[in-house]
């Protein structure tokens, strides 16, 4: 949890820490920067990312005795003096001192907390900011943490174990923009997890050399079925990016969702991304159970329950200690689709290099939802079984069926009644608003057999409550126009 490492520990731990835990994702857009260096001068990371060069960025620490070990290579060094200004003007090196509380005397050497003199020598510029702004953009998690970030900015980690022509080749393989009209699609950014509506967003950047200002993007599931098609307009600058909404889509069941650029454009390689929704898991009985294990920084951990109108039913109060395991037992209505969102304030989950923290949602045996390695949050929904709550004590309901299901114009619904009763049908949305009251009356007992029109609903999720008498049954069902 809290991430930047501490002097106590042990550069076995550091390297263990290393290898152990992820820093930013592969392809991450890399947060923009405005630092001066030691010596005064200005350095703004779009500026030269927009020249075409790419940048590097060790960020380490002057008392890391691994991030000594690696400067004294020299490497960077001779990439940047190959490549960099004085070279071939390809890209630029920096070190940035991830340690807020770092003296110049430090950096130099002769202070009380460092391995050696980090300046003589060094041909690159060095940074040593005052605050963890840049340290928290790019969630440093150890030290030393080498990044290589493209014109295109997209930033990935590269190893130690890299020798100055690997570093070289790695920084010179950047896409860069050679086409007029080159729309991409980076990474998905939309739910993952859901009751049934899905709302879809990717992160869309402009690799192209003019402007990009229209495009067509389409979203399709694994059976080729379009969800939706949604024709983008803006204006985006090379390498520029934009959070697209592609709006809700409604599913009936876990599938693969492919969203690509459809329209005209001169580069396909990098048009779609493809990723996994899956419907939510089905509480058992309306009590859930969290347990929860933090880390060593569980003061770091907060939690929150949502129902589907994403009000706020329960979350955590006060602090949690470390390295503790916490219970909490929630009542649910039937019928809604919950949300679990827990937060880690640092940025970087529950587990593994600080702590095996983890929390797990259950109702009865099943598993709602699990986990510990995530970054700034989680987030898992389940919904409440039809079949459980107001459906436990159907004495005068039996066999009942919806179908179709998902429903498009017209579905039918069947059940048995032991007793003659007044009965009732209520569909309700995921709002909780009531959109569809029946009254068939008082009804004989024996098998009936009702249609229900809902071609005037709008495509989405709807719960519908079938009330005989003193007892009711409850169904989640589809409408998809």
């Amino acid at each position: 949890m809290r991430k930047l490492i501490l002097k106590v520990l042990s550069v076995v731990a550091i390297l263990a820490s290393a290898n152990a835990y992820a820093q930013l994702p592969a392809n991450s857009v890399a947060a923009d920067f405005t630092l001066n260096d030691i010596n005064g001068n200005s350095f703004h990371l779009y500026d030269v990312l927009d020249q075409g060069k790419s940048v590097i960025i060790d960020f380490s620490a002057t008392w890391c005795g691994p991030c000594w070990n690696y400067h004294s290579t020299h490497k960077l060094r001779e990439v940047y003096d190959a490549y960099g200004p004085s070279g071939t003007d390809e890209l630029t090196v920096l070190y940035i001192e991830g340690d807020v509380a770092t003296t110049l005397a430090d950096l130099q050497g002769t202070g009380s907390s460092t391995q050696g003199d980090w300046v003589t020598g060094t041909t690159y510029p060095i940074f040593n900011p005052t605050v963890s702004t840049v340290m928290t953009a790019y969630q440093i998690a150890y030290f030393p943490t080498l990044y290589i970030i493209c014109p295109n900015r997209l930033v990935n980690e590269f190893s130690q174990s890299l020798d100055t022509a690997q570093i070289h080749a790695l920084a010179t393989a950047c896409p860069v923009a050679t086409t007029t009209n080159d729309p991409a699609i980076l990474t998905y950014e939309g739910q993952t997890s859901s009751c049934g509506s899905f709302n879809l967003k990717v992160l869309l950047q402009n690799n192209g050399l003019d402007p990009l200002t229209a495009c067509t993007i389409t979203a399709t599931d694994a059976a080729s079925n379009v969800l939706v098609t949604f024709p983008w307009t803006g204006n985006l600058a090379t390498y520029a990016t934009q959070l697209v909404d592609l709006g809700n889509v409604n599913i009936a069941a876990s599938t693969t969702v492919t969203i690509a650029i459809t329209s005209t454009d001169n580069n396909s390689a990098n048009n779609s991304v493809s990723t996994s929704l899956s419907m939510a898991s089905v509480a058992t009985s309306n009590t859930v159970v969290l347990e929860l294990k933090t880390d060593n920084y569980g003061d770091e951990t907060s939690w929150k329950l949502f129902n589907g109108s994403n009000s706020i039913l329960y979350q955590s109060t006060g602090t949690y200690g470390n390295n503790t395991v916490y219970t909490s037992t929630f009542n649910v209505p039937n019928v809604d689709c919950y949300k679990f969102e827990i937060y880690d304030a640092y940025g970087d989950g529950m587990c593994c290099a600080w702590g095996n923290g983890y929390y797990k949602l259950t109702s009865n045996t099943t598993i709602l939802g699990q986990g510990g390695q995530y970054m700034a949050s989680d987030v898992r929904n389940f919904e409440v079984d039809a079949t459980t709550g107001l459906n436990d004590n159907l004495a005068n309901i039996s066999g009942v069926s919806l179908y179709p299901n998902p429903a498009n114009g017209n579905t039918k619904l069947n059940f048995n009644l032991s007793v003659a009763s007044d009965v009732t049908i209520e569909i309700v949305n995921t709002l909780g608003q009531t959109v569809r009251t029946i009254n068939l009356g008082n009804t004989s007992a024996g098998t009936i057999e009702t249609g229900l029109n809902v071609s005037d609903l709008n495509s989405g999720i709807y719960f519908l409550t079938l009330k005989a008498g003193s007892t009711s049954w409850q169904q989640k069902f589809t409408v998809a126009h």
